[in-house]
């Protein structure tokens, strides 16, 4: 039985950062775009490094991305929100 959940049953880190008031709408917005951009070229980023460095999200400084991305993790641990790692998202079309 998997334990996958739907994205709507789900948190994704750019959500929680604005619900948090880390970020505003304007700010993941354009992240998303950016990544959406990029998703098809060869060097593809996170969200994190897209807020961190394109759109000064987080004071410049790598240590408060990896504060929010700790606080992230235990809040989905804390609220039992469930998002399986990369490895084990299966990927469409490599079979």
């Amino acid at each position: 039985m998997s334990t996958f959940k739907p994205t709507s049953e789900r948190l994704l880190f750019g959500q929680y950062l604005l619900e948090k008031g880390i970020i505003n709408k304007v700010q993941l917005v354009n992240a998303l775009t950016t990544q959406q951009k990029e998703a098809i070229s060869e060097k593809p980023r996170r969200l994190g490094m897209i807020l961190l460095y394109d759109h000064n999200a987080f004071y410049s400084s790598r240590a408060e991305l990896y504060k929010h991305l700790k606080a992230f993790e235990l809040y989905k641990r804390d609220h039992k929100i469930y998002r399986p790692p990369a490895e084990l998202i299966e990927v469409k079309g490599n079979e």
